[in-house]
C-alpha cells in the first residue's frame, strides 16, 4: 500500500469520500461559511444530519414535515379567543376569560366576604330567618324574659304580662325581709352575726394570725419556695446544661452560635447558598438557580442560532434560525419573544403566567364574567360585612332603645317602691321605710306597741322567771328543766305517750293499803271501764283487773306464778250438730250426736301453739262424734278421729303445727 504525504492545504477538484468519515480538528470560518452553504444549496440531505426531527408542545415531527396544532380550541362558554374559536395558524389570538364564563360549579371551596361587592340593595327583608339567628319582635324580647317568685312565696309579689311586657312589683315589709333572713356561722376563722330586729349581718374577718397558719408551701420543678411570718418567697432553679438563664430584666435563652451552613444574624437563623454554586433561595425556599450553574451547564442556544430543515419545494435542506422558527409556530395564543422562545399570550387582566404556569388572575374575575348569582355555599364568610351594609326591612335590628320601649314597670301599690327609666333601661326599687313598716304593726291581746317598740310587760329573756295565765301552745314545746303541775287536773290529749322512767308513781304519798285503795289504770270504754287497780281488804288486799263492775278476763302466753289460789273455770261450749269450733267460746266441748254423727272441725294449728282443748260425748248413743284437723293438718298423724263409746272422751294439745291426743 502506499502513502501519499502533503505539505500545506490540499485542494481537490472531485469529492471526497471516506470509509470512517472526516475527522476535524480544526474548521476555519470559510470551511463552515462551504458547510452553511452546502445545507442552503440541499447538497448535505437530511439524513445525514444527527437530529431528524424537532419537538414543539408535546408534538414530534421529523425535519421537513409541518407540525399541526389546529387542535387548540376553546370551549367559547367560559374561555374565548379574540375571534372565531379554533387556531388555525393563521394569525395570532388572544385567550381570555369569556363573559359570564365563570359558573358555580367551577368555584373551588368558597368565595371570601371580601369579594362581594355589595349589600346595600338588599335588606333584612330579603333574608330569611334561620333556626337560630331570629329578627328582634317586641313579642319575642316580651317572651324572652320571665318572673319568679316560687322560691319567696307569700313575701310581697312580683307579675308580669308578656303580652305587654310591664313588670308589675308590690313591695314587701322589713320585717318580712328581716325575718326571713338568717346566717350560720359555721367555725373556722373570723364569725358571722345577724341581727333580726336591725336586719344588720356582721362579719368579722380572720385575723392575720388564722390566716397565716393556713399556709405553706411545697417545691416544685423549676421554683424553690419558702414560707415565714405570712411572707412566701421563690426562687428559680436552672439546669446547668439547659437553654434557659437569668437577666437584669427576668428569664432570657442563654445565647447560641450557628453550626456549618447556617448563620446568626439578630438572633435569625439563615442557611448559606452561593450565587455561583447553582443554589438558590426564592420566598424561603431553596431552588436550582440555572444562570448560576457553571457556563457549559447553564448555556443555551440563542435566538441567532440555526437549525436544519428540509424544504418540500426542492427536496433540499435548508437552515432557518430559531427565532425565525419560532416566529413560523406563533399561533391562536402562542408568540415568539426575542429568544426565540414560545410564549402563551393572555391578556394580563383576568388570565396571567405565573412562571410557566397558567392561571386566573388575582382579582381578574369582574362581576360581569360571573353567570347568574352565586350560590350561598361558595360564599366562605361575611366577616367582611356587617349589618350596617344591610339595610333594615320589617325585621328590624336590635337597639337599646327598643328594648327598653318593650319593657315598663307598674307599681301596684303598698310600701317601698317600683319605677322604671326607658331612657337607660334601669328598674328601681326603693326598700319601705321604718315609718311604712311601723304603720302595719299593732298591738293585740297582753302585747303594748309604741314608736316601733313591742312589749308584753315583763321580761321574757332564757334567764327571766315569765309568768302567764293560760298557754295554748299549737306546735312543739321543749321543757329542759323540770315541769311541776299544781292544778287538780293533767289532761294529756297526745296520740304517743312516751315516758323514760323506768316506773310510774301513782297515789304519791299514800300512807297505807287504805290511802291508795283504788289506784291504779284505767281504760276508759264507754259506760264499761277496763281497770287495773289496788282494791284495799284488810283481809284480803290485791290488785283486781275489772270490766265495768265485773272481773275481767287475762290472756297471756305464759304465766309463771309460785302459788295460784282458788279454782280456775274454764268456759265450756256445746256443740251438737257440725260446726267449726271456735276455741274463743271455750276450750271444752259438749256434743250430743242424738239427732245424727257430728263433726267438729279444730282451727288452724298455727294459731293455738300450747292449747288444750277438750272433747266430751254428753250421752249414751250409737251416733259418733267426729273430731276432724283443718284441712290437711292431722291428730296424732291422722286426718280425723271418732268419739264412739257412750260418754266418750278426749283431750288434745297442739304443738303450732298439728294436734296430738293426750
Amino acid at each position: 500500500m502506499a502513502y501519499k504525504f502533503q505539505r500545506g492545504a490540499a485542494i481537490l477538484s472531485g469529492s471526497i469520500q471516506a470509509e470512517d468519515g472526516l475527522v476535524g480538528t480544526d474548521v476555519d470560518d470559510a470551511t463552515a461559511a462551504n458547510v452553511v452553504a452546502q445545507i442552503d444549496n440541499g447538497e448535505i440531505a437530511i439524513a445525514k444530519l444527527a437530529a431528524k426531527n424537532i419537538t414543539v408542545a408535546g408534538k414530534v415531527a421529523d425535519l421537513g414535515e409541518s407540525i399541526d396544532l389546529d387542535d387548540l380550541t376553546v370551549d367559547n362558554s367560559s374561555l374565548q379567543l379574540d375571534s372565531g374559536t379554533t387556531f388555525d395558524g393563521s394569525a395570532a389570538k388572544t385567550m381570555s376569560i369569556k363573559a359570564l364564563g365563570v359558573t358555580n360549579a367551577m368555584l373551588a371551596g368558597s368565595i371570601e366576604s371580601s369579594k362581594i361587592a355589595e349589600l346595600n340593595a338588599h335588606d333584612t327583608d330579603a333574608l330569611s330567618e334561620g333556626a337560630g339567628s331570629l329578627y328582634f319582635t317586641d313579642t319575642r324580647a316580651r317572651a324572652a324574659v320571665s318572673a319568679d317568685v316560687s322560691a319567696n312565696a307569700g313575701r310581697g309579689s312580683l307579675a308580669y304580662n308578656s303580652s305587654t311586657g310591664v313588670f308589675a312589683y308590690e313591695g314587701v315589709t322589713q320585717a318580712e325581709i328581716r325575718g326571713d333572713i338568717s346566717v350560720t356561722d359555721a367555725g373556722g376563722d373570723g364569725s358571722l352575726a345577724y341581727n333580726s330586729g336591725t336586719g344588720v349581718i356582721t362579719y368579722t374577718g380572720p385575723s392575720a394570725g388564722e390566716v397565716q397558719a393556713h399556709l405553706s408551701v411545697s417545691d416544685s420543678n423549676g421554683l424553690d419556695f419558702s414560707y415565714a411570718g405570712g411572707a412566701i418567697s421563690a426562687v428559680a432553679r436552672f439546669d446547668a446544661n439547659g437553654g434557659l438563664e437569668t437577666s437584669a430584666d427576668g428569664f432570657k435563652l442563654k445565647a447560641a452560635t450557628a453550626g456549618a451552613g447556617l448563620e446568626l444574624a439578630s438572633g435569625v437563623y439563615n442557611v448559606l447558598v452561593s450565587a455561583s454554586n447553582g443554589i438558590a433561595i426564592d420566598n424561603d425556599k431553596l431552588k436550582l438557580d440555572v444562570g448560576g450553574m457553571p457556563a457549559m451547564i447553564a448555556s443555551a442556544a440563542a435566538a441567532a442560532d440555526f437549525m436544519a430543515i428540509h424544504d418540500t419545494s426542492d427536496s433540499a435542506p435548508k437552515k432557518m434560525t430559531l427565532a425565525a422558527f419560532a416566529d413560523f409556530m406563533e399561533g391562536n395564543g402562542l408568540a415568539a419573544d426575542a429568544s426565540g422562545q414560545m410564549n402563551v399570550q393572555v391578556d394580563d387582566s383576568s388570565v396571567e403566567l405565573a412562571g410557566d404556569a397558567l392561571r386566573v388572575k388575582a382579582s381578574g374575575i369582574t362581576n360581569a364574567m360571573l353567570a347568574g348569582s352565586i350560590e350561598s355555599t361558595k360564599i366562605a364568610e361575611l366577616n367582611n360585612f356587617t349589618t350596617a351594609h344591610l339595610a333594615e326591612g320589617s325585621n328590624l335590628y336590635y337597639t337599646d332603645v327598643r328594648v327598653r320601649d318593650a319593657v315598663s314597670a307598674a307599681d301596684a301599690g303598698g310600701d317601698g317602691s317600683f319605677s322604671y327609666n326607658s331612657s337607660n333601661g334601669q328598674f328601681t326599687y326603693t326598700g319601705p321605710s321604718a315609718g311604712e313598716v311601723r304603720a302595719h304593726l299593732s298591738a293585740g291581746t297582753g302585747v303594748t306597741y309604741a314608736g316601733g317598740a313591742i312589749s308584753i310587760g315583763q321580761s321574757v329573756a332564757t334567764a327571766a322567771n315569765v309568768q302567764f295565765a293560760d298557754i295554748a301552745a299549737s306546735g312543739d314545746l321543749t321543757i329542759a328543766g323540770n315541769l311541776t303541775v299544781n292544778g287538780s287536773q293533767t289532761v294529756l290529749n297526745t296520740t304517743t305517750l312516751e315516758v323514760e322512767d323506768l316506773n310510774i308513781m301513782v297515789a304519791k304519798g299514800a300512807a297505807n293499803s287504805s290511802a291508795a285503795n283504788g289506784a291504779g289504770l284505767t281504760i276508759e270504754m264507754g259506760t264499761d271501764d277496763l281497770t287495773f287497780a289496788w282494791a284495799h281488804d284488810a283481809s284480803e288486799p290485791k290488785m283486781e283487773l275489772k270490766f265495768g263492775s265485773n272481773y275481767a278476763d287475762l290472756k297471756v302466753k305464759k304465766l309463771i306464778a309460785e302459788d295460784i289460789e282458788g279454782t280456775i273455770a274454764e268456759s265450756v261450749q256445746s256443740i251438737d250438730s257440725s260446726a267449726n269450733a271456735n276455741l274463743a267460746n271455750g276450750t271444752i266441748i259438749l256434743s250430743d250426736p242424738s239427732l245424727g254423727d257430728v263433726t267438729i272441725t279444730l282451727p288452724r294449728a298455727q294459731d293455738h301453739e300450747g292449747k288444750i282443748v277438750k272433747v266430751k260425748k254428753s250421752v249414751a248413743h250409737a251416733n259418733k262424734v267426729i273430731i276432724d284437723a283443718h284441712l290437711s293438718q292431722t291428730i296424732d298423724g291422722e286426718l280425723t278421729i271418732s268419739l264412739e263409746s257412750d260418754f266418750a272422751g278426749v283431750s288434745l294439745i297442739c304443738d303450732g303445727t298439728a294436734w296430738f291426743v293426750m
